[in-house]
């Protein structure tokens, strides 16, 4: 648990955590990959194993951040965000599967927001904000769901890749595009699903 502060100091390859096993993190503090926030390098919280999960509960008023990624993880997570989680040069969050709840309250910010890209199953859900600065807010591979609820502000675009299916739900405000794979894609509005 951290409800302090933890730096990793800066440099290109360091992290404030670095985890080559299972992990569970529950923090209301600050957690960087640099020497102050916002981080220009680093990492904040780095998985190395792809064999591994990390369990992250990052409550409000806690903060995670990295110049070169948030949270960044060869294998599976289990993110809560009610806080803040940001990169200014690289992903805010990615794993190559798992779960990631963006609470009501959460942000989610890096040149792309969220990326699951390692092609296994994934479940995003978003009633807080995510953004991505370099042009894709969501970024995803594999098979697996997106729910933006009402209420939620998605800055960026949401692209799936040609293999896997996606369901979406796009409440919420998109300011963005959805841009599908070659896969089919079942794409709801918010809308669609309160009239059934």
């Amino acid at each position: 648990d951290n409800s302090g502060m933890m730096y990793a100091g800066g440099g290109s390859n360091v992290a404030a955590i670095r985890a080559d096993a299972d992990l569970v993190l529950i923090n209301s503090g600050t957690i960087s990959g640099g020497s102050t926030v916002p981080a220009t390098s680093g990492y904040g919280l780095l998985g190395t194993n792809s064999a591994s999960t990390l369990t992250i509960d990052n409550q409000a008023g806690g903060t995670i951040d990295g110049g070169a990624g948030g949270v960044v993880t060869a294998g599976a997570i289990d993110l809560s965000n009610a806080g803040s989680i940001f990169s200014t040069n690289g992903i805010g969050v990615s794993a190559a599967s798992g779960s990631a709840r963006n609470q009501v309250g959460g942000s989610i910010e890096g040149v792309t927001g969220v990326s699951f890209t390692g092609g296994g199953t994934f479940a995003l859900t978003s009633a807080g904000t995510i953004a991505g600065t370099g042009g894709n807010a969501i970024d995803v591979a594999g098979t697996g769901t997106i729910d933006l609820a009402a209420g939620s502000a998605t800055t960026g675009n949401i692209v799936t890749a040609s293999s896997g299916i996606v369901a979406a739900t796009l409440g919420g405000v998109l300011d963005g595009s959805y841009l599908g794979g070659a896969a089919e894609d079942e794409v709801k509005s918010l809308r669609d699903r309160l009239e059934r």
